[in-house]
């Protein structure tokens, strides 16, 4: 019943522009008054740990924008999210965060992020605010650095109701859950070959059982920015994505349903070995994805012979859409390669399904690469959908293991034009 395909695919967008990865020293073809160095950035408007539970899946890092390592040559990268929806813990409307960075002629350089977030209401109304948004911003010359947290701000926020005036550093009780943090922000690295700054405009922090049943221990952070430079010249710098569902819709509500279940991310790593790892214990979206455990990891390795980045995403128990697409493990490997003689690599080896079922039909365990099956009354389900793309100066992989997309008005409650993508890795390398 599956027909087989080879499709060449654009890049997600936005949505998971998530993290730029390089392997080499700074491009020998930038300007000769260039300061030499890099950067590194992220903004997300909300996340919560672990311990959050179901919380932290739904928030995810919502709106999550890093900045390139080599800059946006000045332009305005974005993220945007229109809706945030953690039930009574935590509710936001629009999530729009940036990055921007430079060299500038002469040896200056400079990075801003920024991360805004209206109409927060969190604890079921107890914590709420008109506008939170966190800017932090970093200037770079051959003798210095400057920072400044300078347009972060806190408008119209109320704890129980009563008005609360915003203090660098403050901390208010919240009854019955616990407490809030305001802008925090500290300044990082040793402000000789690195130095940045992060801001967290506003953290809560649950320290006692409460009617909500948000899990004690459970921190949410709402409005991160950090903008670092660094003037080192690395051998590389690697980097990736991974999580292990998502969905995408033009309603809000689908989104907040899957979240972004065991992401993980890693960027601007320059030196020895690192690596990241992330799990969620069960997923349940009823009638469209239940499944048991998702682990994800991300690996990077930069010596003097080689700069690789690995990413991997795994789901046991698969059950999609009401039991038409089934299997016992899903698994999606890729890794990204540059070698010092410059060669470079892409591979999937490691990605794989294990007992396979569609429509109730076994399908195997060796699926060739970007098999599209035709799903009557929903969409299109492409699996093992893989993209490589490689220039001049930069090689990517990436791997979704399953990819639904809905275009058909169906009975499942997800608007046509949604997309549910299952075992994600992404890695990339960048080089002159």
């Amino acid at each position: 019943m599956a027909s087989q395909m080879r499709r060449t695919r654009t890049w997600l967008g936005t949505l998971f522009a998530v993290v730029a990865l390089v392997a080499t020293v700074i491009p020998a073809s930038a300007a000769e008054g260039d300061l030499k160095g890099f950067f590194i950035g992220n903004a997300y408007g909300t996340k919560a740990n672990a311990v959050a539970g179901d919380v932290a899946v739904k928030l995810g890092r919502s709106a999550y924008q890093v900045c390139p390592c080599l800059g946006t040559d000045g332009q305005v990268h974005s993220n945007t999210i229109d809706t945030i929806d953690a039930g009574d813990a935590f509710r936001a409307a629009t999530v729009v965060s940036t990055a921007q960075a430079d060299k500038i002629p002469v040896k200056q350089a400079y990075i801003r992020m920024t991360s805004t977030i209206e109409d927060v209401d969190a604890l079921d109304g107890l914590v709420t605010a008109d506008l939170i948004k966190a800017v932090a911003r970093t200037e770079a010359t051959s003798t210095g650095f400057t920072t400044s947290a300078r347009g972060s701000k806190i408008l119209g926020l109320r704890v129980a109701g009563q008005p609360v005036t915003v203090t660098p550093g403050g901390r208010i009780n919240v009854s019955g859950f616990g407490y809030i943090e305001l802008k925090d922000v500290d300044l990082l690295g040793d402000g000789v070959n690195r130095r940045g700054l992060q801001v967290e405009m506003l953290t809560i922090v649950i320290n006692r059982e409460n009617r909500l049943d948000i899990p004690v221990g459970t921190r949410i952070i709402v409005g991160h920015a950090v903008a670092q430079y660094d003037r080192d010249v690395p051998t590389g710098l690697v980097g990736g994505s991974v999580f292990a569902v998502d969905a995408t819709s033009n309603l809000g509500t689908v989104e907040n349903r899957f979240g972004r279940a065991a992401a993980e991310y890693m960027g601007c790593f320059s030196s020895g070995i690192t690596t990241r790892t992330n799990n969620v214990v069960v997923l349940d979206v009823p009638g469209v994805l239940q499944s048991g455990t998702g682990r994800t990891a991300l690996k990077g390795v930069v010596n003097d012979d080689l700069a690789s980045a690995r990413g991997s995403s795994i789901i046991e128990d698969l059950d999609l859409l009401d039991g038409f697409v089934t299997a016992d493990l899903v698994k999606g490997v890729v890794k990204t390669t540059r070698l010092a003689d410059g060669s470079r690599s892409v591979s999937y080896d490691g990605s794989k399904f294990v007992n396979l079922r569609v429509g109730g039909i076994p399908i195997g365990d060796d699926v060739d690469e970007d098999t599209v099956i035709n799903v009557p009354g929903v969409g299109t389900l492409t699996l093992f959908e893989t993209n490589t793309n490689a220039s001049f100066d930069e090689i990517r992989g990436q791997v979704i293991m399953i990819h639904l997309e809905v275009n058909t008005a169906n009975t499942l409650g997800l608007p046509v034009g949604t997309e549910v993508r299952v075992a994600f890795a992404r890695t990339q390398v960048e080089t002159p």
